[in-house]
């Protein structure tokens, strides 16, 4: 299995890997921008098997872009509270 977008891997990030999966289940939180349409993700999967039929379910977690930004801010006022810390 493999996700990619246009001509891009997404999963695995390293291109030319795949997963061989079989009866798992995997949430990708993949921290990606959908920013032009077509909003898509292309899985491709196959079945090496002959003998035996697999099913896969892939499932993606999104954040609205508005939401992830206030994740951001909120994590940065964290940050700001441990002493010592500082980044430029």
């Amino acid at each position: 299995m493999l996700a990619r977008m246009g001509v891009h891997q997404l999963i695995p990030f390293n291109k030319g890997e795949t997963y061989h999966l079989d009866d798992c289940v995997i949430p990708f939180h993949m921290g990606i921008d959908l920013l032009t349409p077509p909003y898509e993700i292309q899985i491709v999967t196959w079945n090496t098997s002959l003998l035996f039929a697999h099913a896969l379910t892939v499932g993606f977690y999104l954040t609205p872009k508005s939401r992830r930004n206030n994740e951001i801010t909120a994590l940065h006022a964290l940050e700001t509270l441990c002493e010592g810390y500082h980044k430029p």
